[in-house]
């Protein structure tokens, strides 16, 4: 199967394969950063590649780049009658990041194939915003949320409500990936996939009957890996888990009660329009605002929660409709002011009482220790095992409750108390993929380990049919290690 390359310029899909120097094309598949990268040069006479155009690179019916041209540089050569376009390409992350998103999603599954979820809400959102600015829409994010499949997007977890305030909806599948213990990507079908990480295997691989797993045999295989190198490492080798500043919720509610005529400055603050309260703590979150109630005469009136500077700008001061609207604001975790209940309208009398109940957040100081690797420290280091480290991010590391916190601490130790074993090797074997994972076996120097591919660089070195092999040959350059998604504790 011979490479082609299609550049779509105004539209039209022109040819560029015999234009191409097949030498400069640099494609690169990571877990580390959202979107693959290609780099090419071209020559061009009648036609000329431009920013935002359209590429397409495949291998027969594979696909092996599609995304937007992002940078063009230009070099006269050749006694000026030939320039040399020097290309730099996004995949198309690029396009779904145009947009946006300022929404509050409410808890639910975060992926479910084709049925109700996060991920669809999410592409559905951008989809209708571009259906409203113009008409027919626009034909990426129509493709993104058209291409929705079971087959790609798998059934993940229920995750708590998720606040998007003005970030990018690469940042937010992100974070919902992170957050369910699942990766993400854009193919270059212009799909989303949305996968847990143990379903992502290296199916080109040898099948292991013994572990059904795809397994890569140091030993044996002369087919698919050349130069492997792994490299072990000590180093931030941690056993036992020390979090500082753990920001937990509280046990029990309380409640911050506001006299609307009283003088109190540090308690509630009129602009002669509305009122802000300001909370004696930061609750635990914007869930975690039970009710937000007026007292006149007796009576109880319980206020409708809105968010402040997503469903209402924070200097908008006009009457909120209903009159019986709360906007509702939690400050940064950690922190114990800047928190606050803002209502709008002033048709308040004298004797008027707000109450806000609450949950609360507080700080602890948690240990975590995984017994069963100290042991292995302890065979590798000849000491005892133990490794303390500290975890300080107190605005990272948030949990309803002390079991949660374990929970936390133990996926950190999952990750911190491995000796860290990473490597790389080339391969002229087509289908690997940043995400995948696969079984590493050297028998000769005990390794039997899962790992995963963080990185892969490409080359072409031959675009047409090699006359041995009755194919092209690419070349990828393959990163992985023992923890997936990198190194990033």
């Amino acid at each position: 199967m011979a490479i082609e390359i299609i550049i779509r310029v105004a539209g039209i899909a022109y040819d560029f394969t015999d234009f191409t120097d097949f030498s400069s094309i640099s494609i690169t598949d990571t877990q580390e950063v959202t979107g693959d990268t290609m780099r090419m040069s071209v020559r061009a006479e009648n036609i000329i590649p431009s920013v935002g155009n359209e590429v397409i690179v495949t291998d027969g019916s594979t696909k092996e780049f599609g995304g937007i041209i992002t940078t063009v540089g230009r070099e006269i050569g050749e006694g000026n009658f030939n320039t040399i376009y020097e290309l730099t390409a996004i995949d198309y992350s690029y396009m779904l990041n145009r947009r946006f998103l300022n929404k509050v999603y409410p808890a639910k599954a975060v992926a479910n194939g084709v049925g109700d979820s996060m991920v669809k809400d999410i592409l559905n959102d951008l989809k209708t915003a571009a259906d409203g600015d113009s008409t027919g829409g626009d034909s990426y994010y129509t493709d993104f949320y058209n291409n929705i499949s079971a087959s790609y997007i798998s059934v993940g977890p229920n995750i708590r409500q998720q606040i998007f305030n003005r970030i990018t909806p690469s940042e937010a599948l992100s974070t919902i990936a992170e957050g369910s213990g699942m990766i993400w990507w854009i193919d270059f079908d212009k799909r989303i996939n949305f996968r847990n990480q143990s379903q992502i295997e290296a199916d080109h691989l040898p099948l292991s009957f013994q572990h059904l797993d795809r397994v890569l045999e140091v030993d044996s295989n002369l087919n698919d890996f050349f130069d492997m190198r792994i490299e072990d490492s000590a180093e931030g080798l941690g056993t036992k888990a020390i979090i500082k500043d753990a920001v937990i919720k509280a046990v029990t509610p309380i409640t911050d009660p506001f006299d609307v005529t009283s003088t109190q400055r540090d308690a509630r603050v009129s602009d002669g329009t509305g009122f802000t309260f300001k909370l004696s703590a930061r609750p635990f979150s914007e869930l975690d605002i039970t009710s937000v109630v007026r007292i006149r005469s007796g009576a109880s009136t319980t206020f409708t929660q809105v968010l402040d500077d997503i469903a209402r700008d924070r200097d908008d001061w006009s009457e909120a409709s209903p009159t019986t609207t709360a906007f509702i604001y939690v400050g940064r975790q950690g922190q114990s002011g800047g928190s606050y209940v803002r209502i709008t309208h002033h048709n308040f009398i004298a004797g008027d009482e707000i109450r806000v109940t609450y949950s609360a957040s507080t700080t602890d100081e948690h240990e975590n220790i995984d017994v069963a690797r100290v042991a292995e420290a302890a065979s590798a280091t000849n000491g005892d095992g133990i490794h303390e480290f500290v975890f300080s991010k107190g605005s990272e590391i948030v949990a309803s409750g002390l079991e949660d916190l374990d929970e936390i601490a133990q996926t950190i130790l999952d990750r911190k108390s491995k000796i860290i074993r990473r490597g790389s090797f080339g391969s002229l074997t087509k289908g690997w993929k940043a995400g995948q994972f696969f079984r590493l076996q050297w028998s000769k120097e005990s390794i039997d380990e899962v790992v995963w591919v963080i990185n892969v660089s490409k080359v072409i070195l031959t675009p047409a049919d090699d006359p041995n092999l009755n194919d092209n040959i690419i070349q990828s350059t393959v990163q992985f290690a023992n923890i997936p998604r990198g190194l990033r504790l």
